[in-house]
C-alpha cells in the first residue's frame, strides 16, 4: 500500500483484475482491498471479489476462476479501511506463480472507491509493455457485468488498463 497514493472509483459493472505474484506456495483464504470511499445502493450478490489462476499449475487452469467471495455490498457500504473478503470453500493451496484478484461492483448509487497506485492513463505503457492479455499486470475484463466469469475468455478477455487497485491475498 506504500505506493497507493491515489484512489479510483469503480465503474458499475466493470471487472477489474490486478495481478498478484506468489513467490512460494501459500494457503489462501482471503482477498484484501483498501476501501477509501464507501458505496451506496450497491446490489446484493453482485459486488464480488474473485481469485483466478495466472498460469496452469497446482491443478488450476490458466485464467480460470479458483474461488469467489460472498457478496461485498455490505462491506463496501460500511466503513473505509482494509476490507478482508473471505473466499468461499477455502483455504486454497496456491503454488508459486501469479494470480489475478478480480473486483466487481454493481449498483445504482455511488460506487466504492479503492486505493490504487499513482499514475494516469499513460501509466498503461509502463504496467503492461510487451505483455499479452494472458499475463497483464492490470486489466479490465468486461463491462455491464453482474457476476464474475468462471474464466477470462471469450467475452471477458483481459484488456490492458491503468486502473491498478491495491489487492492482496492471505
Amino acid at each position: 500500500p506504500e505506493l497507493c497514493t491515489t484512489t479510483q472509483t469503480a465503474a458499475s459493472g466493470t471487472i477489474y483484475a490486478t495481478r498478484v505474484n506468489v513467490r512460494h506456495q501459500v494457503s489462501c483464504t482471503n482477498i484484501g482491498l483498501l476501501l477509501t470511499g464507501t458505496g451506496t445502493s450497491l446490489t446484493a450478490n453482485e459486488n464480488l471479489c474473485g481469485l483466478y489462476a495466472g498460469q496452469s499449475s497446482g491443478g488450476f487452469t490458466a485464467l480460470n476462476q479458483i474461488a469467489v467471495t460472498g457478496s461485498q455490498a455490505t462491506n463496501w457500504q460500511g466503513s473505509t479501511g482494509v476490507v478482508t473478503a473471505a473466499l468461499t470453500g477455502g483455504p486454497y493451496t496456491l503454488p508459486a506463480g501469479f494470480y489475478y484478484v478480480a473486483v466487481l461492483s454493481v449498483g445504482t448509487g455511488t460506487q466504492p472507491t479503492f486505493a490504487r497506485s499513482a499514475g494516469s492513463v499513460t501509466i498503461n505503457a509502463v504496467l503492461n509493455p510487451g505483455l499479452t492479455s494472458s499475463n497483464y499486470r492490470t486489466a479490465t475484463a468486461g463491462t455491464g457485468q453482474t457476476a464474475l466469469p468462471t474464466a477470462f475468455a471469450s467475452g471477458n478477455v483481459l484488456v490492458s488498463t491503468s486502473s491498478v487497485f491495491f489487492a492482496a491475498i492471505s
